[in-house]
């Protein structure tokens, strides 16, 4: 394999081609090869379909690029986005620990964009789907009795529903 980039081969088979149409020597030369005009002329058109889609393919990877750098800059804005909202989610449910689960709150955070995208998903479904969505404020957790209480004493009655 050659280490010469498609630019120089290109160019070299640029050169080669014009050579040989315009030299009646060269022609000569190849034309026990099966090289004359005609083909020659073939060879003329391929390297210009070859050459425009060399630069096609140039075209495509800076679009490629510019869309690569376009969704990132989305995703940093939504993860900055994301991360405040976590942040704020997790002093508010830090005492419901359902809240915690379904939003998932504890953990660690993706960083691939399908794992984040899949943890950032459940998050706001779950803040913003009703049937989803964790109570707030929590309920208030269930009092323990002090140390020397005696079993089944009054110290906490349930209130009426």
């Amino acid at each position: 394999m050659s280490n010469i980039s498609i630019d120089q081969q290109l160019n070299n088979a640029r050169i080669a081609i014009n050579n040989a149409l315009n030299s009646p020597d060269i022609q000569a030369a190849l034309t026990p090869f099966s090289y004359d005009p005609t083909r020659l002329n073939e060879a003329l058109t391929l390297y210009n379909e070859a050459r425009a889609l060399v630069e096609q393919q140039r075209q495509e990877y800076g679009e490629q690029y510019q869309a690569s750098q376009v969704f990132q800059a989305a995703w940093d804005a939504a993860q900055t986005a994301y991360n405040r909202s976590h942040k704020i989610a997790k002093v508010a449910f830090k005492n419901n620990p359902d809240a915690q689960t379904a939003l998932m709150l504890s953990g660690t955070r993706k960083r691939s964009f399908p794992g984040w995208l899949t943890q950032a998903l459940t998050f706001y479904d779950g803040l913003l789907n009703p049937a989803n969505a964790p109570t707030w404020p929590p309920s208030p957790p269930t009092p323990t009795p002090p140390k020397n209480s005696r079993p089944n004493s009054t110290w906490y009655k349930k209130p009426p529903n």
